[in-house]
């Protein structure tokens, strides 16, 4: 299983994927508080599904957004940390 988080334009979602099967997900528009949001509604997707972090195997970020743009940036570490983790 594993969390992807898609940004587009100003809508974040954040989804629990099985096989590419969409088993969970949570949505909101970016306001600038990805971090604030993030960690609530990974909480939420895992308590649903009865599952831990440990149980994932894999963050992916897909994103139409700059590069330079704040929330891509928090997005792609907060993946790439978890990634290491998870390793």
């Amino acid at each position: 299983m594993k969390i992807k988080i898609t940004i587009q334009e100003k809508n974040v979602t954040l989804s629990l994927e099985k096989e590419e099967n969409i088993l969970s997900e949570k949505k909101w528009v970016d306001e600038n508080n990805l971090l604030e949001k993030f960690f609530p509604a990974l909480d939420e997707i895992l308590d649903e599904n009865n599952l831990k972090v440990i149980d994932l195997k894999d963050f992916t970020l897909e994103t139409d957004v700059p590069k330079g743009y704040t929330t891509e940036r928090i997005a792609r570490t907060i993946v790439q940390t978890f990634n290491f983790a998870l390793e």
